[in-house]
């Protein structure tokens, strides 16, 4: 399959997964109040500048100050070592987990966290390793 229509493929299963029960039990069991989001990384209802990261890294990061969450897989949805052609079923197996394989992350903390995960899988890419 050509790396376009993959692209879109993954999108849309992950919209799709978007509008599970799931999803939306992840939401409610980190709702606290008036719908104020509680970051499974940080404890915080919205995230202020981590503690531990430098000037620099913390202007990478976006949209710092409000009350947007995202929902996240505890473990990607992506391998780590990358993306294997032959692994729908288990990007499908990831992709749908129960409620314990979800959490609720402020942005910033998501976007850290995602940038870790890229960072490593271009590690191995870089190495061969897929």
């Amino acid at each position: 399959m050509d790396k376009k229509s993959k692209q879109y493929i993954v999108a849309y299963a992950r919209r799709v997964f978007g509008w599970s029960p799931q999803y939306k039990q992840c939401k409610i069991k980190y709702e606290l109040g008036d719908k104020i989001m509680f970051c499974a990384g940080c404890e915080q209802a919205c995230c202020k500048r981590p503690e531990g990261y430098t000037e620099e890294e913390y202007k990478l990061i976006p949209d710092l100050i409000n009350m947007d969450y995202e929902i996240d897989h505890i473990n990607p949805v992506i391998k780590l070592e990358g993306w294997d052609d032959d692994d729908w079923n288990g990007f499908y197996n990831r992709l749908f987990v129960d409620i314990n394989g979800l959490q609720i992350l402020c942005k910033c903390c998501h976007y850290l966290k995602t940038r870790i995960e890229s960072d490593i899988r271009r590690e191995f890419k870089n190495k061969g390793y897929k």
